[in-house]
């Protein structure tokens, strides 16, 4: 509610969804997060997909601009959705592949312009068969 108040998220129009809680209680998987408070529960569903930027990209964006463009990368995509105590579904915050893209090309680029990638013990990432790995943590 407070990203919707102060227009970090967009309120879509929940009319429009046919989620119901039935829907979501059957797909729940053991990632999946149910959290209830006081005015009902959001359900948080865990979704990743896995991709490599230059599948997606214009070829004059692509290895050549950043090698890391070519390496498979596994971004978030979680969907949550807000129930109120009745189970009936007042908010629903659905990934927007576009923006996961659009936040890959950024993470990539930052990771690539700061040399945050090698396989020395120091740096934060590092490539392995072909995958971006996240190896160590300040």
């Amino acid at each position: 509610r407070v990203f919707t108040d102060r227009n970090i998220i967009k309120r879509e129009i929940m009319m429009l969804s046919n989620t119901s809680w039935n829907d979501i209680r059957m797909q729940l998987q053991i990632d999946d997060e149910v959290v209830r408070h006081q005015y009902g529960f959001v359900v948080k569903k865990s979704v990743s997909k896995k991709i490599k930027l230059t599948e997606h990209l214009a070829s004059g964006l692509s290895e050549q601009a950043n090698p890391l463009f070519n390496v498979e990368m596994e971004v978030p995509a979680d969907n949550y959705y807000e129930f109120n105590e009745s189970g009936i579904l007042v908010e629903e915050v659905i990934s927007n592949e576009e923006e996961a893209l659009d936040d890959a090309i950024i993470c990539a680029s930052l990771i690539h312009e700061n040399n945050a990638v090698s396989n020395s013990p120091n740096t934060m990432w590092e490539i392995i068969d072909g995958k971006l790995k996240r190896t160590f943590i300040q």
